[in-house]
């Protein structure tokens, strides 16, 4: 006898659980066909409360449009089937019972189900209230139980064998994820903890991430959102503080440098170009006064000064977390060898987030030389890019940044953006960047993988200032870290 689906409901409880796909339910459907119904259909209240997959098996045309047999005779009422089984459960055990010893659920597809129990008693049908007991109703005559009838996140994890808190992450899920995300850990093919965090975004940014980015990928989007949102959040908490905090401090000291002779090495010091500081000088500046709790330094140091520069991290109580390596265009004198490189070291404190995950650039970078000890504004636009939100300064600042507070002896008074000063042969009305035309032509030169020499010339920079195409990239979001070493030489 065929019998139409709509014809029979699923029981609240058996939907906790996920249905099989529909591969899954041809495979079932197929063995079914070939060996009969090994197992009967229970009904509870006239509903479907174990064998939803089995009856929508039996109910769709086979191959070649068989319909297998299927009848009364297949279906059992509960209260029969623990007759028969002699079972003394609830409805809600044996639906747990059943579907976790048949079912490979993976952990956050059994603290979704586990979820979707804790919170199936608000609004629920006060007739079923007895199915949702954990224990069984009392013989004649026995005292009624104390466990109620809603179950706990706390109570739905232990029958499901997952924490509370994912229980929790499931909920939340529910409550503020797009349908799509759902669907994926329901399925079992998005991470509940990956989902807890891609639920935190906007819908339209989660329905985006869903629909563009493949399951094993959600996890970066979910880590760079969580690192955003933390950065944001920590940018708000310090721009509040009484007394102005920093979460970002860039230091460029005027390392003294000693030579070891007279020959060859005074006419190369720092001296002859501006005052300089000792180590012991720049150690004792007062950094912990314009630190944040979290803050990272940037910190630039000479090869011959590596050792007064991790000593003075030390000194403003930060700790060496990473560096990076500045490769110059040209190379300059040495004792052991030729140096052509400076040292941007990093230091924390506190709870700084580091950059999100794909979004780091290599440790070297290879910049033009500028003027004496001036560094490559690359590098600014780098920590620009990593903590859009964080309050910054700038020590020993040459040039105003945009957003950013200043200190140093050669720090000008305005507030002009620096891209507007390192354009073309220096002139702001070459070419500033901010513009619709000349953005684009950056973000479709990206777009195209032309190198960052095609796009300046298109734009009519000087290769020397090529770095301001890579500035604006990242303040575009369009740059690719792979690229960010890459030379400057013109290729077709």
């Amino acid at each position: 006898m065929k019998v139409d689906i709509s014809n029979l409901e699923f029981h609240p409880l058996a939907a906790i659980f996920p249905l099989l796909d529909k591969a899954e339910l041809q495979s079932l459907a197929d063995d079914i066909f070939m060996n009969g119904l090994q197992e009967p259909i229970v009904l509870h209240d006239g509903m479907i409360l174990d064998g939803r997959n089995r009856y929508r098996a039996m109910v769709t045309d086979h191959v070649d449009g068989a319909a297998i047999d299927f009848g009364p005779r297949h279906m059992i009422t509960f209260a029969d089937h623990c007759v028969d089984k002699g079972l003394t459960l609830t409805p809600l055990q044996f639906v747990i019972a059943k579907n976790l010893r048949r079912r490979h659920l993976n952990e956050s597809q059994r603290a979704w189900a586990a979820s979707q129990l804790a919170t199936m008693r608000q609004g629920a049908r006060t007739d079923l209230a007895d199915d949702y007991k954990l224990t069984p109703p009392p013989a004649h005559g026995e005292p009624a139980p104390a466990t109620a009838g809603e179950v706990s996140q706390r109570e739905a994890g232990e029958l499901f064998k997952v924490s509370e808190r994912l229980v929790s992450a499931a909920v939340a899920v529910a409550k503020t994820g797009v349908e799509t995300l759902a669907d994926g850990v329901r399925d079992g093919t998005v991470p509940l903890t990956v989902a807890e965090e891609i639920s935190k975004m906007p819908a339209d940014d989660q329905k985006r991430a869903m629909a563009e980015t493949k399951p094993g990928h959600l996890k970066t989007v979910a880590k760079k959102f969580k690192r955003e949102r933390k950065e944001k959040a920590l940018g708000n908490k310090q721009a509040a503080l009484p007394s102005k905090k920093f979460g970002v401090i860039y230091a460029d000291p005027p390392w003294k440098f000693e030579p070891r002779s007279d020959q060859g090495g005074l006419e190369k010091s720092a001296d002859n170009h501006y005052p300089t500081m000792t180590a012991a000088d720049i150690k004792a500046l007062p950094i912990c006064d314009l630190a944040a709790d979290d803050c990272v330094v940037w910190l630039w140091v000479t090869v011959p000064c590596l050792e007064h520069g991790l000593a003075a991290l030390d000194s403003w109580g930060f700790s060496y977390a990473s560096h990076y390596i500045w490769q110059k265009d040209k190379i300059g004198h040495g004792f052991w060898n030729r140096n052509n490189h400076e040292i941007l070291l990093i230091g924390t404190r506190g709870n700084i987030p580091c950059p999100a995950p794909g979004s780091q650039l290599q440790s070297c970078l290879e910049y033009p030389t500028g003027k004496h000890s001036e560094k490559p504004v690359e590098f600014a636009y780098m920590i620009e890019h990593y903590y859009p939100t964080l309050p910054k300064i700038e020590l020993f600042a040459r040039h105003a940044r945009k957003g950013w507070e200043r200190w140093g002896k050669e720090a000008p008074d305005g507030q002009a953006d620096i891209e507007d000063t390192l354009a073309g042969n220096g002139s702001p009305k070459e070419w500033t960047g901010h513009n619709n035309r000349t953005d684009q032509i950056i973000i479709d030169g990206y777009a195209a993988k032309k190198a960052v020499a095609v796009i300046g010339a298109e734009l009519g920079l000087q290769k020397k200032r090529l770095g301001i195409v890579r500035g604006r990239a990242f303040r575009l979001g369009v740059s690719d870290p792979a690229r960010a070493g890459e030379r400057t030489d013109l290729k077709a």
